[in-house]
C-alpha cells in the first residue's frame, strides 16, 4: 500500500475470534427462555448503570445464549449502535417536549387498525416468502458526518433499531426524542411478546408478526400502538403460540402489557399538552399549569420505566424468595 504514498491510506486488519453463541430460537424449553431473557435484561441494566452504556437496537437477533453442558448464560449481542448515556442527554427531554418541531409524523394517514383489520397478524415460518416478511431496519436518519463532534445532548438522538422491537415513541415522532433507557425496556418487551407469539419449539422456528413489520414505520406504530393499548388485539396476536409458551404469555407478556399500557397513557397526557400548549391561546397561569402537567406526566412515566417494575413484572408471585441474578455475558 506504500506504492503511492502521496494517495495510499492507513489499513488494520482485525479479527475477531468469540465462543460460538446459539440463537434464541435453539432453546430447549420454556425454563431455558426464561433464564435467558432475565439475565440479558438484568445484563443490560448493569451496563446502562455502571458504564452508562444505551444498546439502542434490541432486537430478537441479539438475545442469544452461550450454552455450557447443561447450563444456559444469556448473551446480549451487537452493540454497534450502542452510545453513552449521558445526563445532558436525559434531560433533553423536556426540552424536545417543549419545542413546536417535534412533532408527529405527517407523511401517513393511516388510522389505528381495527380488530377485524388485525386478523391473521400472526405467521408460521412456512410463510416466509410472503411479502410482508421484510425486516425493517433504520440507521440513523440525517446522522453528522464521520469525525463531527456532537454535543452530547445529541449524540443519541438519531433512530435506530428495528420496527418491530423499537419503541412506539422512536416510530412515533419525525424528530426522534433522545434514546432513553425506558426505550430499550420497550424493546426486551415486544422481543417477549414477539417470540411468545411466533416461536415453534419443535421445529425451532421463528415466524413473525405481520403488522409489527409491514410498511412504513407509521404502519408499525399503530399495530403495536393498538396491541398495546386495545385488548382486542392482544389474543390475535397469540393465536399461533405454541401451548409450552402460552403461560409466559399469561404471566410475564400480559403483566409486561399492563405496565407498557400505562406508560403509553402517560405519554398521551403528554402529546395532549403539547397540543394544547401549541394552539390554545394561553395566559401565563395557564402556561405554568400546562408547563407542570408536562413535568407531572414525565416524571410518572420515569417512575413506571424502571429496571424494578419490569423484573417485578417476570416474578413468579407463588415464589416470592429473592433470588441473585446470574450475571449474563456480554457481546
Amino acid at each position: 500500500m506504500e506504492t503511492f504514498k502521496e494517495q495510499s491510506e492507513a489499513r488494520v486488519l482485525r479479527v475477531l475470534i468469540l465462543q460460538r453463541y446459539q440463537p434464541l430460537e435453539m432453546v430447549q424449553s420454556p425454563e431455558e427462555f426464561k433464564k435467558i431473557f432475565k439475565e440479558v435484561v438484568a445484563a443490560h441494566h448493569w451496563v446502562f448503570t455502571v458504564a452508562e452504556i444505551l444498546h439502542r437496537d434490541l432486537s430478537i437477533t441479539n438475545l442469544m445464549f452461550l450454552r455450557l453442558k447443561t447450563e444456559v448464560i444469556g448473551i446480549l449481542c451487537d452493540w454497534d449502535l450502542a452510545v453513552g448515556a449521558s445526563e445532558e442527554a436525559q434531560n433533553q427531554e423536556i426540552k424536545d417536549l417543549t419545542t413546536p418541531s417535534h412533532e408527529e409524523p405527517s407523511s401517513d394517514s393511516r388510522s389505528v387498525p381495527s380488530q377485524t383489520e388485525n386478523t391473521g397478524v400472526v405467521s408460521s415460518n412456512n410463510d416466509v416468502n410472503d411479502d410482508t416478511h421484510e425486516e425493517t431496519s433504520t440507521a440513523p436518519q440525517g446522522s453528522p458526518a464521520v469525525g463531527t463532534q456532537l454535543p452530547e445532548s445529541q449524540k443519541n438522538r438519531f433512530r435506530t433499531g428495528t420496527g418491530p422491537f423499537m419503541a412506539l415513541d422512536l416510530l412515533r415522532y419525525s424528530n426522534p426524542p433522545v434514546h432513553e433507557y425506558r426505550h430499550d425496556l420497550e424493546s426486551f418487551f415486544y422481543v417477549l411478546a414477539w417470540f411468545c407469539a411466533v416461536f415453534d419449539p419443535e421445529k425451532n422456528a421463528l415466524g413473525y408478526i405481520k403488522t409489527w413489520q409491514a410498511g412504513s414505520h407509521i404502519n408499525i406504530l399503530h399495530a403495536k400502538e393498538a396491541f398495546v393499548t386495545q385488548p382486542g388485539h392482544f389474543e390475535p396476536t397469540f393465536e399461533i403460540t405454541h401451548g409450552l409458551y402460552r403461560p409466559i404469555v399469561d404471566t410475564w407478556v400480559k403483566s409486561l402489557l399492563s405496565l407498557f399500557a400505562q406508560i403509553e397513557r402517560c405519554s398521551a397526557d403528554i402529546r395532549l399538552v403539547q397540543q394544547q400548549a401549541a394552539h390554545d391561546i394561553l395566559t401565563i397561569e395557564m402556561s405554568n399549569q400546562l408547563q407542570l402537567d408536562l413535568v407531572n406526566a414525565v416524571d410518572k412515566r420515569k417512575q413506571l420505566a424502571t429496571f424494578k417494575r419490569f423484573m417485578d413484572a417476570l416474578e413468579d408471585r407463588r415464589n416470592q424468595k429473592a433470588v441473585p441474578w446470574a450475571f449474563a455475558h456480554i457481546r
